[in-house]
């Protein structure tokens, strides 16, 4: 199952596919590749931080809430 129009909350989502602290996902919205490192999981909020977009290092990189539903993000190696 994809995260794409998942509705559910960010944690729950992260839970449910075995993502912690330190997961890397990406995910394409239709402009462009991002990629995310999950920093912290609470009941329902997941916080992560920007690590690249489009295959080139993000210039921002502060820790803020996610949704999951935008994008069907995948776990990267």
């Amino acid at each position: 199952m994809g995260t794409h129009n998942d509705r559910r909350h960010a944690a729950d989502i992260c839970r449910e596919h075995g993502w912690g602290v330190g997961t890397q996902l990406a995910g394409s919205d239709g402009f462009g590749t991002t990629t995310i490192e999950i920093t912290a999981l609470g009941n329902q909020v997941m916080l992560a931080r920007t690590i690249g977009q489009n295959g080139r290092p993000a210039s921002y990189a502060r820790d803020r809430p996610w949704r999951l539903s935008d994008r069907d993000w995948k776990k990267i190696a």
